[in-house]
């Protein structure tokens, strides 16, 4: 089964809510928001429906928006990790080894080349919330990163396999770079 954690379904929900969704429309979904404290990951299909359903009802860029909501607490063990990381770099070896804690739906990979890194989040596009999973993947790493470097730190580009939004105001507002 494909799954991601059910912490980060809260998120969205949660980021939905403060944007104006009503609690009560979210115990509607198969599963609804009085369950979510008893699991621990969600299948990945309900998963990204629920991104497809919010895309809808919400202003473009939310799913960028719930990435730049995510806090370092928010990935369980995993973020613990990170806070003993020394150096920047040390983020994605630990993401490389234990991201299955979140999702086994992709792999990142970071490709060094001189001062630059590109992280690459390899991921099959199969439908339109994978698209916008990766998008706020992309969007709480920068979160991440500036919270471990206690810097203001932001990529040189980002680019995505698929079609661009018609509005980008919280893509740039997030990356603060090209966006290609």
């Amino acid at each position: 089964m494909k799954y991601f954690s059910i912490r980060l379904y809260r998120k969205m929900i949660d980021c939905a809510i403060a944007e104006g969704i009503p609690k009560d429309e979210f115990e509607k979904l198969p599963t609804p928001m009085s369950k979510i404290s008893e699991l621990e990951v969600i299948d990945a299909e309900e998963f990204l429906a629920l991104h497809e359903l919010l895309e809808k009802r919400l202003d473009s860029g939310f799913s960028v928006r719930v990435g730049q909501k995510m806090l370092i607490e928010d990935y369980g063990v995993l973020g613990l990790s990170w806070r003993t990381c020394t150096k920047v770099g040390e983020i994605f070896e630990r993401s490389e080894r234990y991201f299955k804690l979140l999702s086994n739906t992709f792999v990142w990979q970071i490709k060094n080349d001189g001062d630059i890194s590109h992280v690459v989040l390899n991921r099959e596009a199969h439908r339109r919330g994978m698209e916008l999973s990766t998008e706020a993947s992309l969007s709480a790493t920068v979160v991440v990163l500036q919270a471990i470097s206690e810097k203001d730190l932001h990529p040189v580009q980002v680019s995505f396999k698929h079609k661009q939004a018609k509005d980008l105001t919280s893509h740039k507002e997030a990356f603060k770079c090209p966006i290609i």
